[in-house]
């Protein structure tokens, strides 16, 4: 894993640039600590650095930015390809003639573009990654993403006149340090941001920096003008083209058998690396299933990393440690207090260059950093949930959102008025005695999400309602106006509801959200994550399943991710996993009421908010007061501006 930068444009000299390319390669260091090497060419204006984490092939020959044989292509690369070698193979029995200097992915990457053409090689590839490719010949760059948006890349022109200049980075920190960047907010990226707790779309927090969209490549001329944006990978023709087969995807053995050969193999691949490599290991159904799988091939007892909590409702490392003693892998774990957080809050927040609210950034950071202590590389069990139909949303589409849709507006209204005048904790002491709510951990706090949801008209607009954490209507708080739907919605196709909610996941809260909480959180650390999971492959296969074998409905339940734990019991005990699902959360409202509170009542205070002149401090300290009263829990809304407070204090 590394981190990329560099600049297209701007009458620099070449001891200008070189100065300016380094200042920004600099920041992109916590990704990249082992080397940091620059390519400039002066005569077209374009400048690309690449900061290194050594991973495979770690001697001189894998440096970056690093040209093809023909020296036509000159790339600066982030991620990993873990199927090289296969691509090598292939890229060998063509015919095409190549003296090897090492045995890097990035090498054989580029000789493929060099061979294939951009296109046909990003088809083969298999992997994740961000990487600028500039055509020596053609005189043009090519910005490319992998086809989920596990590796950020951020771009956009920035200047004026002369100094119009093409700016892209890993991260947005580095592209502040280029002389014509001007830290300008987007308000509507800060209004999705009070929704949702991300910056969502493919917008960033900063007024004309975009983010390279997931499965696409951008070509931009030496005049840094956009010549077009390329789809290489379109997950939503796939689904519309599926075809049920009915021998196979109606025959739960044969699905389970091919499944768990996909899932072997791509944790194979991403277990390949010149360095130790280790696993997050939560105590869930996804994390279990790929440390099972790597276990299963290993000589060796795996290395698995899990969090706790001093706060027992919250701690779930013990589950974690059954299955690691069930598996005998070499299980570590830390277990936090608050102070921990505290100690660590201003380090934590500050990794993430846009505001980031998903407080399971602090226990993410946290094992990230305890992983690092031993192995470079962790496998990890991210995007079981989006593909196997984890989250609890699923099951409410399935069960009480028909029931919504047919219901009469009046009865809504009566409904939701009568349950807002009861609090999380009071909805949770009437329902505790109903067996039903046994399943669900903080059930007041779902209930008042469930009504949320009563007044929407359509799937679009309910996914819009599950996802606001935060804040339902961002313009409640902000002192302007300002309402923009940044969730990328799919086109037309032949989806049930909850397909249509999984793929809305897929293609919204997975990239903003899960995928970007857990790069920023490893590289922080200097380690480097990968996700089994979200092996194309995998996605594809998982996506011709048939729903009724994820969302397994019998008469007295509805078992989430069925096949996956299918194949799970094959190793681990059944029994093992009878419990309520769990996020990775932390007890965050209690820590505000207590050790958090001095942090957060300096952040909250009307002095603060106005500094800015951005949110409504009195209605901020209307919820504040709220909450430390104990009325109501606004631990989601809250957080979303202590970050965003505390990401003011270093962006502006």
């Amino acid at each position: 894993m590394c981190g990329i930068t560099g600049f297209l444009g701007g009458p620099y000299s070449r001891e200008e640039r070189k100065d300016i390319i380094i200042k920004m390669a600099s920041k992109l260091q916590k990704r990249g600590p082992d080397n940091l090497c620059t390519w400039i060419d002066e005569s077209n204006h374009i400048s690309l650095a690449h900061t290194r984490l050594s991973i495979i092939d770690k001697s001189d020959s894998g440096l970056q930015p690093m040209f093809s044989s023909n020296k036509r292509l000159v790339i600066t690369f982030n991620g990993e390809i873990y199927n090289h070698k296969e691509l090598k193979k292939d890229l060998e029995n063509s015919g095409y003639q190549i003296s090897w200097r090492g045995y890097s992915d990035t090498e054989i990457l580029i000789n493929c573009i060099e061979a294939w053409g951009i296109s046909k090689t990003l088809e083969k590839c298999v992997g994740m990654f961000a990487f600028a490719l500039w055509d020596i010949k053609k005189q043009t760059l090519i910005l490319a993403r992998d086809r989920f948006g596990e590796k950020p890349l951020y771009y956009g022109q920035i200047g004026k006149g002369k100094f119009s200049t093409l700016v892209f980075s890993s991260e947005l920190k580095a592209l502040k340090e280029h002389p014509e960047f001007h830290q300008n907010i987007d308000k509507n990226a800060l209004s999705s941001y009070l929704k949702t707790m991300t910056v969502t779309g493919y917008n960033s927090i900063f007024e004309d920096i975009k983010k390279v969209v997931p499965g696409t490549f951008i070509i931009f001329n030496k005049d840094k003008e956009e010549q077009s944006i390329e789809k290489y990978w379109v997950l939503e023709d796939l689904i519309n083209s599926r075809e049920i087969n009915e021998k196979e995807f109606h025959n739960p053995k044969i699905i389970k058998k091919n499944l768990e050969k996909l899932l072997i193999n791509s944790v194979s691949q991403q277990m390949l690396a010149d360095v130790p490599v280790g696993a997050f290991l939560s105590g869930g159904i996804d994390s279990s299933t790929i440390v099972a799988l790597m276990q299963s091939q290993s000589s060796i007892p795996i290395k698995t990393f899990s969090i706790g909590f001093t706060e027992k409702e919250y701690d779930e490392s013990r589950y974690a440690s059954k299955i690691s003693k069930h598996l005998t892998t070499e299980h570590n774990e830390l277990i936090l207090s608050p102070s921990d957080v505290t100690n660590s809050i201003t380090t934590i927040t500050g990794i993430y260059d846009e505001p980031f609210a998903d407080s399971s950034q602090i226990p993410t950071y946290l094992v990230s950093s305890l992983a690092k202590s031993q192995v470079t590389v962790s496998l990890t069990g991210d995007a079981g949930d989006e593909l196997f139909c984890g989250y609890n949303r699923y099951r409410f589409a399935s069960t009480l959102w028909p029931l919504i849709k047919k219901s009469p507006k009046l009865l809504k209204s009566i409904l939701k008025l009568a349950i807002n005048l009861l609090s999380p904790s009071e909805i949770e002491n009437i329902l505790e005695n109903i067996p039903i709510s046994n399943n669900w951990n903080m059930i007041g706090d779902k209930v008042y999400k469930i009504l949320n949801t009563l007044n929407s008209n359509n799937i679009n607009t309910l996914y819009e309602k599950l996802i606001s954490n935060a804040f339902k209507e961002s313009s409640l708080i902000l002192n302007d106006q300002f309402e923009n739907k940044n969730f990328v919605e799919i086109p037309h196709i032949k989806l049930n509801d909850v397909e249509h909610l999984m793929l809305l996941d897929l293609m919204n809260y997975l990239p903003n959200d899960i995928l970007a909480k857990v790069d920023r959180a490893s590289m922080g650390n200097s380690l480097e994550t990968r996700i089994p999971f979200l092996d194309h492959r995998v996605v594809s296969y998982a996506w011709q399943i048939p729903l009724k074998y994820k969302l397994n409905k019998t008469k007295n339940k509805i078992i989430n991710k069925w096949i996956l734990r299918e194949i799970l019991y094959e190793y681990v005990p059944k029994d093992f996993f009878e419990r309520p699902k769990s996020g990775f959360g932390i007890p965050l409202g209690k820590w505000l009421r207590g050790p958090l509170k001095e942090w957060a009542n300096d952040l909250l205070s009307e002095n603060s908010l106005k500094k800015y002149n951005l949110i409504n401090s009195k209605k901020i300290q209307k919820i504040w007061d709220e909450h430390l009263s104990c009325k109501k829990n606004h631990e989601h809304a809250l957080w979303t501006i202590l970050v965003f407070q505390s990401w003011c204090q270093d962006n502006i």
